[in-house]
């Protein structure tokens, strides 16, 4: 009887261990998971904000160009 205990316990102990670590494995895929998302938030904020340089530039020459040609003028 009381090795059965004893058996009973320490299956239950491994129980205890592979649901403990199936959780930290879950918690690190989903970490993981989470960073890789930051990280591609992050690489697409920096594209769109380049984007919004470029047209800005692209404006500002194009606007520059005209009012140098003399088809702006520089009070409108």
């Amino acid at each position: 009887m009381e090795r059965r205990c004893l058996t009973l316990n320490s299956e239950s102990d491994v129980a205890r261990r592979k649901d403990e670590f199936s959780s930290k494995m879950q918690a690190a895929v989903f970490s993981d998971k989470m960073q890789k998302m930051d990280s591609a938030v992050e690489k697409i904020s920096a594209v769109e904000q380049n984007k919004d340089k470029a047209v800005i530039r692209h404006l500002y020459v194009e606007q520059t160009d005209q009012i140098r040609s003399g088809c702006l003028s520089a009070g409108t």
